[in-house]
């Protein structure tokens, strides 16, 4: 899983970035694995850090509590594979249109 975060997100940032980045977007790739989980009437997607030791990167945390987990992060821990996913059914989209 790669996420793709605003660069102005002072949530992950922890706080405002001096001097601002010159990209609006930042990826952390190989921070973050993540897999669908049921159990019983309950479904969830399972977020883990694979953070090392040394490892710097900041990291999403729980914003809203225990309870809510990374439900508030969720989207932009996705973001680069819905991108991905929009880029080629966009292009198969166009393909489709031409025939």
């Amino acid at each position: 899983m790669t996420p793709l975060f605003q660069t102005t997100d002072k949530e992950l940032m922890g706080g405002p970035v001096t001097p601002p980045p010159s990209m609006p977007w930042v990826s952390f790739r190989g921070l973050y694995t993540a897999h669908c989980i049921s159990s019983g009437a309950e479904a969830w997607l399972q977020v883990d850090i694979t953070r090392t030791p040394g490892d710097t990167r900041p990291v999403v945390g729980e914003l809203a509590g225990p309870l809510w987990g990374l439900h508030s992060q969720e989207l932009k821990l996705a973001m680069n594979k819905l991108v991905s996913l929009v880029r080629s059914e966009s292009k198969w989209y166009a393909k489709s249109v031409k025939r």
